[in-house]
């Protein structure tokens, strides 16, 4: 959406996007904390991606592969 043309450009609220996975991810549990943060900064770098209107699902399919 963020590749037509339009007056504003086109926001959405970042905070249960950002927070969700993070938490599920961390689970309040020390030893997942850095499963958390890899897990937030994943949703920020797809959230940024979006807001460029550069997201693709295929980029989820690429932080989900091990290695």
């Amino acid at each position: 959406m963020q590749r037509l043309p339009s007056i504003w450009p086109l926001t959405f609220c970042f905070g249960a996007a950002l927070a969700g996975p993070a938490l599920t991810a961390w689970h309040g549990n020390a030893d997942c904390w850095t499963a958390g943060q890899r897990a937030l900064a994943r949703r920020v770098a797809m959230n940024a991606a979006a807001l460029a209107g550069r997201y693709d699902p295929e980029h989820e399919l690429e932080g989900a592969r091990p290695g």
